[in-house]
């Protein structure tokens, strides 16, 4: 169950058996990059690029289904890794016959720049604020100095804020979810993409699912890793449970014995 492991371990995903030759950091972080090399050639329709990473089978699916999209929709079919928030492998099987396995992923388009602005912003004032500490302990600021140099701190980084308003492209985006199938015929042998499919969660999600995944999202943006939030909420919700089936319990209890 990956809600236990995640609960367990911080991963959706337990480490598989060294035999079969898959470390599952380098599995995830090879599919992140394969689906952002596969989804660009995609949209420049460069199926020749293609021939070295997917099947041929999977090359002639993925032409006819780009036939039918236009080229503003097509512009949406790339991912960039750096948009991939989260990966798990839902299904696999190593057997006598050869390995395969699904990579899952969910992106939000723009995530790599509003890290970007962040990031910016946070070095600025960072930067800001040492040098007032600098200045401060040379003596060239006073009490006052220091309490308004602050204040102006925060004021110009909150108008940088508003300028370059990163919320914005959080908001216009939805989360993209991504599936890979990765198959290879022994574990010394390279892999090769066999399928290849991108749903909008607002096609695949109900809506209270979507607010509560972008919701986890926005959390991380504040500085905590993805994972650790997914993780701390799971663990809310479990124990939640906990207390909702234990309160259900006595109360049925009491019942009991008060109809004895």
């Amino acid at each position: 169950n990956r809600i236990s492991t995640m609960i367990l371990s911080g991963k959706p995903n337990r480490p598989f058996p060294e035999e079969f030759g898959v470390d599952l950091d380098s599995m995830t972080e090879g599919g992140k990059q394969a689906i952002d090399v596969v989804t660009n050639m995609l949209r420049e329709e460069n199926y020749s690029g293609l021939e070295e990473l997917l099947s041929p089978e999977c090359i002639a699916g993925l032409r006819q289904n780009l036939s039918d999209l236009t080229s503003e929709e097509k512009d949406y079919v790339a991912v960039s890794a750096d948009d991939v928030f989260f990966s798990f492998i839902p299904d696999f099987k190593f057997d006598q016959s050869g390995q395969s396995l699904i990579l899952v992923t969910f992106s939000l388009p723009g995530l790599s720049t509003i890290k970007e602005i962040l990031k910016v912003h946070k070095d600025e004032m960072e930067s800001t604020i040492q040098k007032i500490k600098d200045e401060a302990k040379d003596g060239k600021l006073e009490g006052s100095e220091i309490r308004d140099s602050l204040n102006q701190v925060f004021t110009n980084t909150k108008e940088k804020v508003e300028t370059r308003d990163y919320h914005k492209i959080f908001q216009a985006n939805e989360i993209l979810i991504g599936n890979l199938k990765f198959e290879r015929s022994n574990p010394s042998s390279e892999w090769t993409i066999t399928e290849v499919s991108q749903m909008n969660s607002v096609v695949a999600w109900a809506y209270i699912f979507r607010r509560r995944w972008k919701g986890r999202l926005g959390l991380s943006l504040r500085g905590t890793d993805f994972y650790k939030v997914l993780r701390f909420d799971y663990i809310t919700d479990w124990v939640a449970y906990l207390l909702f089936f234990n309160l259900f319990m006595a109360n049925m209890s009491g019942v009991g014995m008060g109809q004895g």
